[in-house]
């Protein structure tokens, strides 16, 4: 009797004993679950913010630009054009007025319905006899809507054509950009069957990505393309930012990080007479200021992902050029 007594009470001893490490295990368990979400909450409220900023500076650069396209117009100098910037030549061996001597096939003008031999008699009331008095007049007035009604002479009749000049102000100050000039590669058009470099222009992210005319462009941020037309519908698409790239070179497949700014359709034109690098490239160092911050952002965001060795080295490189050596 004693002995059972002792066994069952031995018995409950070990229960209660193994009930109690069941729910320190437990206990310790969800203390460690607590522990890891807390340390977890701080990292994703981090990136939250990060990826919050990231939007902001987006929308900050695309502010900037509209800004830019904006005050493109309000740039507009007359003085600083001749009328082949708006697609019209005159003849220089016209011995009275202004007569066209060749026209623009593409463009608003080519539309406004003048013809080659048509003699510009006046602008809006004015009589012009002067390539400077023409422009003087036609972009007197150059708010949106405004039609400029110019006369010309034609067969012996006169006729009178209407021109918008906001539209040719328009066009003059945004050129339309190439994508493929962007990127920073004009291609060997020898080739039909293969995207060849023919040559790597100076200061563009293929310049500085290490690309060299003679390769083959393989793939363009994972993209095959067939044809240039197809590579610069690839180009003109890819988002701002780091971008693969594969070439063939001497037989063997070599792949870049490519540093690509946005692809803007069309930009503000440069011009001798009326430069505006200064606000171009104060835009672009901003643009690539931004770049670097969401980079420098996406690695805090992921610091135990390994690069490959591609992008090893050419994230070493940076660095060692930032010392003492040249």
């Amino acid at each position: 009797m004693k002995t059972a007594l002792l066994g069952r009470m031995f018995l409950f001893a070990v229960a209660v004993l193994v009930t109690g490490m069941v729910m320190a295990d437990a206990g310790a368990q969800s203390a460690a679950e607590k522990q890891s979400a807390a340390d977890k909450a701080p990292a994703e409220n981090g990136r939250a913010a990060r990826q919050e900023k990231r939007e902001e500076n987006r929308e900050t650069r695309e502010s900037r630009r509209e800004e830019r396209r904006e005050g493109a117009a309000d740039s507009f100098n007359v003085r600083d054009i001749r009328s082949p910037d708006i697609g019209i030549w005159l003849d220089r061996n016209a011995k009275e007025g202004l007569v066209i001597s060749d026209i623009s096939p593409t463009g608003a003008i080519s539309k406004a319905g003048f013809r080659e031999g048509d003699k510009i008699v006046t602008v809006d009331g004015q009589k012009v006899t002067r390539e400077n008095e023409f422009l003087r007049d036609l972009f007197a007035d150059h708010s949106a809507g405004h039609r400029a009604k110019v006369v010309v002479v034609r067969g012996g009749q006169e006729q009178t054509i209407q021109v918008e000049p906001s539209t040719l102000v328009e066009e003059y100050v945004h050129v339309h950009n190439d994508p493929l000039e962007h990127f920073g590669i004009v291609l060997d058009d020898r080739y039909t069957d293969r995207l060849v470099v023919w040559k790597v222009l100076p200061r563009t992210p293929a310049y500085y990505a290490g690309i060299r005319p003679g390769d083959a462009i393989v793939t363009f941020a994972g993209q095959k393309a067939s044809s240039s037309k197809d590579f610069a519908h690839v180009v003109q698409n890819a988002k701002a930012g780091n971008v693969e790239v594969q070439v063939s070179r001497n037989s063997q497949i070599k792949q870049f990080d490519v540093e690509m700014p946005q692809f803007e359709p069309r930009s503000q034109r440069q011009t001798l007479l009326r430069p505006n690098l200064d606000d171009n490239s104060s835009g672009r160092r901003e643009e690539r200021q931004d770049r670097r911050e969401e980079r420098r952002e996406e690695r805090r965001d992921r610091p135990n992902q390994a690069p490959n060795g591609d992008s090893q080295k050419k994230e070493a490189a940076p660095k060692q050029s930032s010392g003492d050596k040249p």
